[in-house]
C-alpha cells in the first residue's frame, strides 16, 4: 500500500510540472527532428569539384508558424553546404523584422560573406533580395527590375562566374521585360552566369519562358517549390546562360533536411543546383611532356549566331593549348568567306603553321579540311576521299614518332566505310602511331561504320557530346591503328574555355586527347 501511494504521489508530481508547460520556453525544441530513430537520411553530399548554388525565398525569416527563426534558416543554409546562396523577400532594418539587418545575421551564422539589393522601401527599412557567398566577389552591383511593387536583383561577380538573385514581378509583361534586361546585362560580363530565384512563373511553355529560354538553360530540378506542405507549383529556378556554356552536375528541391523541419522555415522550399567548378581546371591544364591532339568542327567559321568572326575561333584555338589541332568545315578564298583564308588567317591569329586539303571547288574558292600545328611536320599529304554528293578530303601531317590525319566523313555509309579503309591503308604504310581525327558524321556506335571502326581503330576520345545544341551528338572523334599502341592521359570536350565562346563560335565542341612518350 505504501508503495502504491509513493507511485500516485510520482505521477502527481509529472503532472504538476506538465501543468506548467505553457510557463517553459520551448521554442529551441520547435524545429527539432522528432526523437526516435531517423529511418531517412536526408543530406546531400557535394563532390569536391562542384559549385553549389543554393536558392531560397526566406519569407524574411518568418515560417509557416509566423515566427521570424534565424537560426532555423540558417541550420538550412549550413546544411546544404553551399558556394552561393541566392536569398528572397530579405528585410532591412524594417520594422517588422525589429530593426534587424537580416542579411547580415545570417551572414554572420553561417560564416559567409554577404551582398544585399534593395528593390522597395518598407516599414522604415528596406526589402529586396541578397547573396551569400563564400570567398571575395570581383565586383558586386543592385540592378532594378520593373513591377507594380519595384523588383531587382542582387549581383556578384567572381573571377570566373557571375550570380545573380532575383525576385521577379507578379505581372508578366514585367516579368518579360525583366528577362530580356538580365539577359543584356548577363552576357556583358563575358563570363559563365548564374541566375536564382523565385521567378513568380510556373507556365514553362508561356511568354516569359519563351524569352527567357532564347539565352538561358533552365537547369534546376523539375520539383515543384510553393508553397511548403502542399508543393503545388514550380515557381523558383537556376538558370544558366547559355555561352560561355557550363555543366550541371545535379539539382534538387529540399524537402528534407536533417535536423531541422524544412516546410516550417518558408512558404517556400529552398532549390539548389551543383556544376562542375569553373576554374584552372576548366582550362584542362597539359601535363609537361604530354603532346595534346584536337580536332574541332568549325563549319566555316560561322558560329551558332551566323557571324562568320575568326577572333572568336581564335580565342578557341589559342585556350585549346594544343600541338595539333585538325579542323573541319574551311573555306579557302570562296565568295560567302569574302575571299578569305580562313585556315591561314586562324594561323596567323594562333601563331602555328597551317596544311589544307581541298575537297571541292565551292563559290569560287575551295572547301576542305585543314591542320595547324605548333611545330613542322617532316612530310604532308593530302588525299581525295570519297562522297556521294560531293567529294571528302583527307589532311595528312607526319612527325617523326606519329602522323595525324585530319577528315570530314560522307553523309553516305557506304561512302564512309569505303574512306576508312582507304585511310587505314594509307595511314599504316608510315609504319607508327597513326591518329586520325575529324567530324565522323556518325554517332551511332553500334552502326555498320563503326563496326569497321573498332576492328582496326581504338575509340580514344571521351564519351561526351560534341554537338552544341541540337541533337546533342557525340560527332566527332580521336582514334589510333590498333598497330601501334599509345598511351593516352587525358580525354575531354571543351564545353568552357574561360575568356573564349566556346558555344556561340561553332555548332561543334571542340575535343582533345593528351599522349604521353611522343614528343
Amino acid at each position: 500500500m505504501k508503495n502504491m501511494i509513493s507511485y500516485i504521489c510520482l505521477l502527481a508530481a509529472v503532472f504538476a510540472n506538465l501543468s506548467c508547460a505553457d510557463d517553459m520556453d520551448n521554442s529551441k525544441f520547435d524545429n527539432m527532428i522528432p526523437y526516435g530513430k531517423q529511418e531517412v537520411s536526408y543530406t546531400y553530399p557535394k563532390g569536391e569539384d562542384n559549385l553549389r548554388v543554393l536558392t531560397f525565398n526566406i519569407r524574411h525569416c518568418a515560417g509557416s508558424d509566423d515566427v521570424i527563426n534565424y537560426d532555423r534558416t540558417a541550420a538550412i543554409i549550413n546544411g546544404m553546404e553551399p558556394d552561393i546562396v541566392c536569398l528572397q523577400e530579405v528585410d532591412y532594418m524594417t520594422t517588422r523584422s525589429n530593426k534587424v539587418d537580416q542579411l547580415k545575421t545570417l551572414a554572420d551564422k553561417t560564416g559567409m560573406n554577404h551582398y544585399f539589393s534593395k528593390s522597395i522601401t518598407y516599414q522604415g527599412g528596406e526589402y529586396g533580395n541578397g547573396l551569400l557567398f563564400k570567398g571575395t566577389p570581383v565586383s558586386t552591383r543592385t540592378y532594378p527590375l520593373p513591377g507594380a511593387e519595384l523588383r531587382s536583383a542582387a549581383i556578384a561577380e567572381f573571377e570566373n562566374y557571375v550570380v545573380i538573385s532575383t525576385h521577379l514581378a507578379l505581372e508578366e509583361n514585367n516579368r518579360i521585360e525583366s528577362a530580356k534586361l538580365l539577359t543584356q546585362l548577363a552576357k556583358e560580363y563575358k563570363k559563365v552566369v548564374y541566375m536564382a530565384g523565385d521567378f513568380n512563373e510556373d507556365l514553362m511553355n508561356g511568354a516569359f519562358f519563351t524569352e527567357l529560354k532564347k539565352e538561358w538553360n533552365v537547369v534546376s530540378s523539375t520539383e515543384n517549390t510553393f508553397p511548403t506542405g502542399q508543393s503545388t507549383k514550380r515557381i523558383d529556378f537556376v538558370v544558366a546562360l547559355k555561352s560561355p556554356a557550363t555543366s550541371v552536375v545535379k539539382s534538387n528541391v529540399v524537402y528534407n533536411l536533417d535536423g531541422v523541419n524544412v516546410s516550417m522555415a518558408s512558404d517556400h522550399y529552398p532549390l539548389y543546383c551543383d556544376f562542375r567548378k569553373v576554374t584552372a581546371l576548366e582550362e584542362f591544364p597539359k601535363a609537361a611532356g604530354d603532346l595534346r591532339i584536337a580536332n574541332y568542327f568549325t563549319k566555316n567559321c560561322a558560329g551558332t549566331d551566323g557571324i562568320i568572326d575568326y577572333d572568336r575561333i581564335a580565342a578557341v584555338i589559342n585556350k585549346m593549348n594544343s600541338d595539333i589541332i585538325c579542323l573541319q568545315g574551311l573555306d579557302k578564298e570562296t565568295e560567302r568567306s569574302s575571299g578569305i583564308d580562313q585556315l591561314n588567317t586562324l594561323a596567323q591569329k594562333s601563331n602555328m603553321y597551317d596544311y589544307f586539303a581541298k575537297a571541292i571547288d565551292y563559290k569560287g574558292g575551295e572547301f576542305g579540311v585543314g591542320i595547324l600545328t605548333k611545330d613542322e611536320p617532316i612530310s604532308v599529304d593530302r588525299y581525295q576521299m570519297p562522297g556521294k554528293s560531293e567529294m571528302r578530303a583527307a589532311m595528312v601531317v607526319e612527325y617523326e614518332k606519329f602522323v595525324v590525319a585530319s577528315t570530314n566523313f560522307d553523309t553516305d555509309m557506304a561512302k564512309r566505310i569505303e574512306a576508312l579503309q582507304t585511310l587505314h591503308t594509307k595511314l599504316s604504310a608510315y609504319n607508327k602511331p597513326a591518329f586520325l581525327a575529324g567530324y565522323f558524321n556518325e554517332g551511332n556506335l553500334e552502326s555498320d561504320f563503326f563496326k569497321k571502326v573498332k576492328e582496326d581503330w581504338n575509340l580514344l576520345s571521351a564519351d561526351k557530346s560534341t554537338e552544341n545544341g541540337g541533337k546533342q551528338r557525340r560527332l566527332d572523334f580521336i582514334v589510333s591503328l590498333k598497330d601501334h599502341g599509345v598511351t593516352v592521359t587525358q580525354a575531354d570536350v571543351m564545353e568552357y574555355l574561360t575568356g573564349a565562346d566556346v558555344a556561340t563560335a561553332s555548332s561543334h565542341y571542340p575535343l582533345f586527347c593528351d599522349f604521353t612518350g611522343l614528343k
